[in-house]
């Protein structure tokens, strides 16, 4: 039985990871003005909102990058960090309030301009949420 598990979880894996790759990082679908914070250790709380008219399933992975020479660079993670592989429901129009606190996934986070990259998943689509905001300790 163990066998038939660790090849699953792997495949799993694989396939979130090609996803995640087959989207547009410049698209900007945020919703909200940034938000300001002076603590890096401050959780976001943000609403996440199914805009289309069918249902939409997401979960707990999400990404950030910071604005840096007019680009968006990925920020990378701490080391040996994992998300749970779960997905929730969103239905037409419904909306879901999330907190990450970043000092739990990074280090070293400076002042900038940054944004969380969510993905709500369709049957047919993938659509990229973004949550911009601004890190300011001085």
């Amino acid at each position: 039985m163990k066998r038939l598990i660790i090849p699953l979880v792997l495949m799993l894996l694989t396939g979130c990871t090609a996803l995640l790759a087959t989207t547009d990082p410049n698209q900007d679908n945020s919703p909200l003005p940034p938000m300001n914070i002076t603590h890096v250790s401050e959780p976001i709380t943000f609403t996440i909102t199914n805009p289309k008219n069918k249902e939409a399933t997401f979960g707990v992975p999400f990404s950030l990058s910071k604005f840096e020479d007019n680009h968006w660079k990925p920020v990378p993670m701490k080391e040996e960090m994992a998300f749970i592989l779960i997905a929730y429901i969103l239905k037409p129009n419904e909306s879901v309030q999330e907190t990450i606190d970043l000092s739990f996934y990074y280090d070293g986070l400076n002042d900038g301009l940054y944004r969380i990259t969510k993905l709500l998943y369709y049957d047919d689509e993938t659509l990229e949420y973004h949550i911009e905001f601004q890190i300011k300790t001085s």
